[in-house]
């Protein structure tokens, strides 16, 4: 929000706001419910499509929905996003880029990984019955490579989630997302599946 005027023009959810200073818009939108935002400096083209309303710049800011599960090693959705502050914005998570975060050494990698360390049969164990299971983990890749905030999108209150989300903070560091040929932080979701049979 730097490059940005003192009042830029603020869409939530498709609703123009505007009077709102870059203070009044950082808090409103640090407070985690607005997980989607996209952010541009003030330009010709936005000034063309709002005229004087985004002079001082664009914020556009969409309500953060939970992911669904997904057959995909990883299906994300949605813009450059979060967090936008008074400090610069140097903590911007994508959830959407050109290349996501992969584990070192591809799929193949990571089925050998989960097929170490990860009991197979804590699904079972835990009554659960024949059928097929994803468990979507979600976390944040950093530039490094280092994962924070892992999360079980379903199933979240289960011991199957719980030993998936411990075997992915106990992975090895993951090759980060690129954007515009650039490391950055970025969320990931990984479904985990389990095939109970009889």
């Amino acid at each position: 929000m730097k490059s940005m005027g003192n009042n830029p023009l603020l869409i939530m959810d498709g609703k123009e706001i505007v009077g709102k200073s870059k203070q009044e818009i950082a808090a409103i939108l640090d407070n985690n419910s607005y997980a989607i935002i996209e952010v541009s400096a003030p330009a010709d083209a936005i000034k063309s499509r709002y005229g004087k309303k985004a002079a001082d710049g664009l914020i556009i800011a969409t309500a953060k929905k939970e992911a669904a599960p997904s057959l995909d090693p990883v299906t994300v959705t949605g813009y450059p996003a979060r967090t936008i502050s008074e400090a610069g914005g140097q903590n911007i998570i994508f959830t959407k880029v050109e290349q996501e975060a992969q584990f070192p050494g591809g799929i193949d990698a990571w089925r050998k990984y989960l097929a170490k360390s990860l009991d197979a049969t804590v699904a079972v164990k835990e009554g659960w019955k024949k059928g097929v299971y994803y468990v979507n983990v979600q976390f944040v890749t950093d530039k490094e490579g280092n994962i924070s905030d892992v999360k079980a999108l379903n199933y979240a209150n289960s011991k199957t989630a719980q030993a998936c989300i411990e075997v992915v903070k106990n992975g090895p560091k993951w090759e980060p997302a690129m954007q515009n040929g650039r490391k950055v932080k970025a969320y990931r979701n990984q479904p985990i599946t389990f095939v109970i049979e009889e």
